[in-house]
Parts: structure tokens; sequence; C-alpha cells
């Protein structure tokens, strides 16, 4: 496979600046909207038939259905909102700047670049005939506050469930073969207010967090030794995916003279791609229990909720023939675990064959100031997804 037409690059890029200039993080919902329209109008320029779904009740989400037809549809997933653009940018977070190979602005990498790669493909693929397989195209507006409104709604709207997925919300480097779920909740320690000058009449839960800590730290520490069957993204310390909680917010008190009723630590904790999730909340409760039950805290796991890790098997032969394409355009050899969540947990779960292949590279800056895209990435995807469509798969 050799570069691309210039004229498909020029399309992406121009694609990626209309995008980012919309700004769609939750705050600015209104911008979901402009998004999808413009992602329509530019499906329907290339000739295909495009259709916002929202769905969602009093704040819906405005998804974008491509549906093509052909036998066993193979459907690729990307997102368009944004998490807030936050403080610290040196170019303006809404206006796409280019210096060399990047293009910066909030969501170039995660998921707007993607987005525009999509349509790229498309594009360059030129008429249906040249798709051998049917192809499905999701874009949503719900990913980055847990996508139930996105893909998860859309998954069950399609006219044919896909029998291959492609999340093009992921790194560059590897094609990744299923990813950590998570379960984030508050563990409450509780006492007894009172005046800070009467201390012996109060019960501080204060005094408590460093014993609840250090339990936390303890099973942190016994996560931190759980290993996935699936290798970790290159540059982290495990070779393997590795289980992960962390405390993440204290908070208590409302006056400084005051003794608090109660103590809140909020905790994140990370799923291996494979692991059951009941039994990983079991061990959770098990360790907050204990300390209840020994006396050592007053304390109790208030709540949590989570999920969203899978695994899909390396040797299934759409997953097989994915890397093979992968691979040719210089991905590295065989798939990773995501140490983070995406939508795939919502094709996973009706049992089809996931994998994730996006446009972030290592160093593009999720989530923070001055994050960016490459444009060589993002030839290389493309051409990674145009060569997957054009070929016959049994």
């Amino acid at each position: 496979m050799g570069r691309l037409n210039d004229d498909i690059m020029r399309y992406e890029e121009r694609v990626l600046g209309d995008l980012i200039a919309i700004g769609s993080d939750l705050s600015s919902a209104g911008g979901y909207k402009r998004c999808a329209e413009l992602i329509r109008e530019e499906v329907e320029g290339l000739g295909y038939p495009a259709e916002i779904m929202p769905s969602g009740g009093d704040a819906p989400r405005p998804n974008v259905k491509v549906e093509i037809s052909g036998s066993g549809p193979i459907l690729f997933a990307s997102h368009f909102d944004t998490v807030p653009i936050g403080p610290g940018w040196t170019t303006d977070p809404l206006r796409l700047a280019k210096s060399g190979d990047k293009l910066y602005g909030r969501g170039s990498a995660d998921d707007k670049g993607a987005v525009a790669v999509l349509l790229g493909t498309l594009k360059s693929i030129d008429r249906a005939p040249r798709i051998k397989n049917g192809l499905t195209l999701c874009f949503t507006a719900d990913e980055e506050v847990g996508g139930a409104m996105g893909l998860g709604d859309l998954i069950n709207r399609l006219n044919r469930l896909p029998t291959f997925a492609v999340i093009a919300d992921a790194g560059s480097g590897k094609v990744s073969c299923g990813a950590s779920g998570i379960v984030n909740g508050e563990i409450i320690i509780r006492g007894k207010q009172g005046h800070a000058g009467y201390p012996h009449l109060a019960r501080n839960p204060i005094q408590k967090v460093p014993i609840v800590l250090e339990a936390l730290a303890e099973l942190s520490a016994r996560r931190e030794r759980m290993r996935s069957a699936l290798n970790s993204p290159e540059g982290q310390p495990y070779r393997k995916v590795w289980g992960r909680l962390s405390p993440t917010i204290i908070s208590g008190g409302f006056k400084n003279n005051v003794i608090p009723p109660s103590v809140t630590i909020t905790f994140d904790m990370r799923l291996l791609p494979e692991e059951d999730m009941n039994s990983a909340m079991s061990e959770l409760r098990g360790t907050i229990e204990r300390l209840a039950k020994a006396g050592l805290a007053d304390v109790e796991l208030a709540s949590s909720e989570g999920g969203g890790n899978y695994h899909t098997d390396p040797s299934h032969p759409l997953v097989r023939e994915f890397l093979k394409v992968a691979e040719a355009q210089g991905c590295g050899r065989g798939c990773v675990g995501e140490l983070v969540g995406n939508d795939g947990r919502y094709t996973s779960r009706k049992g089809i064959p996931t994998v994730g292949l996006g446009v972030i590279d290592d160093d593009s800056n999720i989530h923070g100031p001055d994050e960016f895209v490459r444009l060589t990435t993002m030839e290389r995807i493309t051409k990674i997804f145009k060569h997957f469509l054009s070929k016959p798969l049994d």
C-alpha cells in the first residue's frame, strides 16, 4: 500500500478543522447537534445515506448512523463529544492549529481525528461496490460520559447486527483486543459530629482515614499483582495489563472548629479485560467489612458502579485478518489490552468480536492542553481501514 491521494489527507484535515471549531463537551451540548449535522452532510456529500438518531430523554444525544449494504457488515465506531477544554493551552483549542505534522485542537486525537479518518476512508473507497463487506459507521456523542446514550443505544437500533467491530477510539501503535473496565464509588467513614473544643464528646472520622487508606493500599498491591492474558501497550511498567485501585478524592468537614460527622473516600478501580466484576467487587467489599467488624473504623462501601471491560480472542479469524492488515502498515505485531475503557463494551456485550485502533499516539496529550494528532498517523490508520474494507472476508 503506497501513499494516499493528497486530496484525501487535505479532506481529512479540513473536516477535522470544521469539527474542532464546534465545541462539543457536556457543557456545550448544543455543539453535539452541529457536529452530527456536519457529519451527516459530509457522508451524504460522499454519496452515502446517513441518519441522525437522537437517544436519551431531556438531553438527547444526536448520534449518526451510516449503513451501507453488503454481507456480514463491519462496524466502525468513533465519537465526537470531548472533555472540557481546560486551562493551559498555547493555541486556540477551538481552532485547528498546524505545526509540521501535528494538528492541535480539543478532540483532535480523542476522537474527532478518528471521525475525520473514517470519513476520509469513505472518500478513498469512492463508491459502495468497492466495499466487499457491508459497512456500518456509528458516530456518537456520549463516550466521554460512559457511552450509554451513544453506542450503547445505537447498537440496538441498527438494521443488522455487525459481524465484527472496530472501535476507532484507541491507540495507534497496536491493535487492542480488549479494554480495562472501571469500578468507581465512595467509601464513607462515619463519626460523631461535635465541637472541636470538646473532642472527647465527639468521634472524629478523619483520624480513621489512615487506617482505611492502608487497607486500600494493601488491596491495591494485591490487584497490582494480577495479570491479564493481554499485553500492555508499550511503555508501561508491566508487560501484561494489571489490576489497579486508586483513592482519588478525600472529602469531609465544613468548618475549622467542627468535628465532621463523616469523611468520604472516592476511588477508581480498574478491571482486567477478562476479569469478573462481581469477584472484584466482592474482594473490595470484604476489605471494608473486615475493618468494620474489627472495630477499626465505622466504615461502609456506600456506593459503587462500573463494568465495561471486555476481551476478544486474538485467534478469531476476523481479528487475525485485521491484525495482518494493521501489521503491514507498521502497527506492532499482535494485540494489546487498553488500560482504560472504550465503547467496545457495547459491541462485545452483543457477542461481536471487537478490536480497537485509532489515531491516539502516546504523546497526543488527550484530555490535556495542546492536544494534537499527527497527519502521518491519520494517513496510516486510513490506509489500514481502507485496505481492510476492500478485502472479501468469510
